[in-house]
This record gives structure tokens, C-alpha cells and sequence, in this order.
């Protein structure tokens, strides 16, 4: 609604993305994508005066820019805006990367979700569709994305798309480090490394990208070790994941409920939770913790 105040009239705004589909799945998003059919770095502006953020220009070329507004002591606000990149708003959703992020919101009428592709019905299916069929080759870094947003989602990636990421996995070297970093970090903080791991495996993606873990398969071990070192290694990474909940989750009978080893993990990491929870909530770098 605020947007909507701050527009002029030959302005179009549109909010676009992930976004879209958290607000349809009833989930707060931090992370706004915006489409403006006019003068971006001007609505940007007084996006970010009114609400007192800061404002840069992401890419001067393509027209996109960024505000930050901060919320709180952990989150911010983050609302990226950016021209429309092709003839229609149609055209522009059909050039993204999955479905569900697809679709898109007119401020001025955000009861009538725009949706060329589909999305709201893959959502309800929990299916992880491309939008079509050179999205991988477009941005390989999307393989990744898929593969997070897949098991965050609990969505079933389709064989046809799961061989369009294996068709694409060779291209990953011409991403950025910067941007396969992040896409990293996020699985790693979705609380399903260890499959998001082995999922990367099955897509082909180690080659390209942590090397060094395809070393590990079929790496045979001395007593008393059960697995190989491949395996072994995504149990420990998946029985860290489940200790970091016991140690960040404040409800006393979450995790002890779930196996009697979680159980005695919790009675002994009790009294050191409070202590724990704060370092490894300690801001290493902006939006990501120890």
C-alpha cells in the first residue's frame, strides 16, 4: 500500500518472484523483486526515502536497482526493482527461472495473481518445473537453485527437468563465485545439507563445483566405521543439522521427542544452549551468521 502511494501515474509496478509465491504459501518474505514499467532509479529513490533505507543501483546497464530498509536487529528489508526486460510483462515472467517464481502481482490490483506459466497449480502439485527449456543453459547457477528450492519446498524436480540440469552442469564455471557462494550458504542454512549434497551428486554438479567431496565416494574406511567416507560424511552433516536445532529451537520437547539420541543431546547441551545460541547467532558478514 505504500508503494502504491508513492507511484506516479504512468507508472506500472509489479511485484514479482519468489516473493509471489511465498505470499500464496502464506510465508513472510524479506526478499521483494519488483518490475517497474518506468523510471526505476527514481521510483527506487523514493521508495528508499520513505522508508528511510539506503539505495544503490545494482547494474546500471540492465536498470536495477536496490533498497534496504532495516526491520530489526536480524533481518532487513530488501527490495530489489528493475525494468521490464522484454516486450511484455508475460514474456518477462516466461524468461525466469521455475514456475512458481513466475508469476506476479499489479500493486494496483493485488487480488489477480498473473500466472502465464502455471505456478500456482505446480504449487499445489509440489512439482519444480523450468520455464522452458533453455532456463538452465541461461543461468547454470539456476541447477543450484533448483536443487534448494526443491528440498526446502519438499517439491518433486521432474525427470525432464532433472536432465535439463544434467544437460547444463559443464556451464557452471561461468557463474560467478560470488553468486555460487551465496546459493551455498543458503542450502547450507536450510537445515537439509547433507541432501542437498547428495542431490548434487545425482545432478552432476560436483565436478564442477566441491570437487574435492567426489573423492570421498567409495572411500573404504578402518574399524570401527561402518560406511564409506562419502557416506559417512552426510551422516555427520546431517546429525549437525539436527543438533543445531536442538541447540537454536527454545521449545524444551521439540527435539526430544524425535530419537533418544536427540533426547540426550538436549538434557546435555541445556545449560550451554543460551551461550551457544548466541555465538552462532553472531553476524559474520551481512545476513549470515557463524
Amino acid at each position: 500500500s505504500a508503494l502504491l502511494g508513492l507511484k506516479v501515474a504512468e507508472e506500472e509496478i509489479f511485484l514479482v518472484g519468489g516473493a509471489v509465491r511465498d505470499l500464496l504459501l502464506n510465508t513472510l518474505s524479506h526478499d521483494l523483486d519488483f518490475i517497474v514499467r518506468g523510471n526505476v532509479r527514481r521510483f527506487a529513490r523514493r521508495t528508499a526515502d520513505y522508508f528511510g533505507g539506503a539505495f544503490y543501483m545494482l547494474d546500471g546497464e540492465r536498470d536495477t536497482a536496490r533498497v534496504i530498509c532495516l526491520m530489526d536487529s536480524v533481518d532487513n528489508m530488501v527490495m530489489d526493482f528493475a525494468a521490464l526486460r522484454a516486450v511484455s510483462l508475460e514474456d518477462d515472467l516466461k524468461a525466469r527461472d521455475f514456475t512458481i517464481n513466475a508469476m506476479a502481482l499489479d500493486i494496483t490490483k493485488p487480488t489477480v495473481l498473473i500466472d502465464p506459466l502455471g505456478g500456482m497449480k505446480h504449487i499445489n502439485e509440489k512439482v519444480l518445473l523450468s520455464c522452458s527449456p533453455r532456463a538452465f543453459i541461461d543461468d547454470a547457477l539456476r541447477i543450484l537453485r533448483g536443487i534448494r528450492l526443491a528440498l526446502s519446498y519438499n517439491y518433486r524436480i521432474q525427470p525432464g527437468v532433472l536432465q535439463e540440469m544434467k544437460d547444463a552442469v559443464s556451464l557452471l564455471p561461468n557463474i560467478s563465485v560470488e553468486r555460487i557462494r551465496d546459493e551455498l550458504f543458503r542450502m547450507l542454512a536450510g537445515g537439509k545439507a547433507a541432501a542437498s549434497v547428495r542431490l548434487m551428486h545425482h545432478v552432476g554438479v560436483l565436478e564442477y563445483f566441491l570437487p574435492e567431496l567426489k573423492e570421498l565416494i567409495n572411500l573404504s574406511q578402518p574399524a570401527p566405521h561402518v560406511l564409506d567416507a562419502w557416506e559417512h560424511s552426510l551422516a555427520t552433516m546431517k546429525a549437525l543439522d539436527s543438533l543445531l536445532e536442538v541447540v537454536v529451537d527454545s521449545s524444551e520437547d521439540n527435539a526430544g521427542g524425535k530419537n533418544l539420541f536427540l533426547g540426550m543431546a538436549m538434557l546435555g547441551l541445556r545449560c550451554f544452549r543460551d551461550k551457544l545460541n548466541e555465538y552462532l547467532s553472531e553476524s559474520i558478514s551481512a545476513q549470515r551468521t557463524r
